[in-house]
């Protein structure tokens, strides 16, 4: 029997933006833009010939007929998804899925993949280097490895070791800069900020490292 379904897309986007009454937030989940959800969305309301969303002045909010279609919709999909898993997993219990950021992969995990293999050679390990939050439920994977002072509802977490931060500079530097000898007096030279990713809301950053250190209010 053929089925007249909507695009998966559209749907996975309208679940999203609903549950989160934002499309903002949806595309932060998704890791999407907002507009992208938009999108979505109006492709959704234009195959359904009705409105789901009211536009308002700051944000969104369900139609009544919106909020009745994701509450059947959002059954479904968790449905499909385990069912989907489910079927993933079939004859691949050994296979192992990690997920963690580069630098972390790069410099503890796999130094400490042989030692692994000896004690359980019957696992096969899958090593994803990424920096997004994982979606367990979605993106395949079994172990996450992630920067964070947690807790994290809903999953098992272990801790696996802090993190030790060191200021650090060229010889030639510290040559250059006889008043350099406490971490005082760092804040009146050029410090070096990674703003390459995403930053975290306890990742340590310079003025955290500073007042750590004893120096109040300083100016980075």
């Amino acid at each position: 029997m053929s089925r007249r379904l909507p695009p998966l897309s559209a749907l996975h986007a309208f679940e999203a933006a609903a549950r989160h009454q934002s499309f903002q937030h949806a595309g932060t989940e998704l890791h999407v833009s907002a507009g992208a959800i938009a999108h979505h969305v109006k492709q959704l309301e234009a195959w359904l010939s009705l409105p789901l969303f009211q536009r308002l002045a700051r944000g969104v909010a369900l139609t009544a007929a919106g909020q009745r279609y994701a509450d059947a919709l959002r059954p479904i999909l968790d449905n499909l998804a385990d069912v989907s898993e489910a079927a993933r997993r079939q004859g691949d219990d050994r296979v192992v899925t990690v997920s963690s950021t580069i630098s972390f992969v790069t410099r503890w995990l796999m130094p400490r993949l042989g030692r692994l293999r000896e004690r359980h050679p019957e696992i096969e390990l899958r090593v994803l280097a990424s920096t997004p939050v994982v979606d367990f439920a979605r993106d395949g994977v079994d172990v996450a490895i992630r920067l964070g002072p947690g807790p994290y509802p809903g999953l098992k977490t272990d801790f696996l070791l802090d993190e030790v931060f060191s200021a650090v500079c060229s010889p030639a530097y510290r040559a250059a800069a006889p008043d350099l000898r406490a971490p005082a007096d760092l804040p009146r030279h050029t410090l070096l900020h990674d703003e390459a990713l995403p930053r975290l809301p306890d990742e340590i950053d310079w003025a955290r490292w500073l007042q750590h250190c004893g120096v109040a209010n300083p100016a980075t």
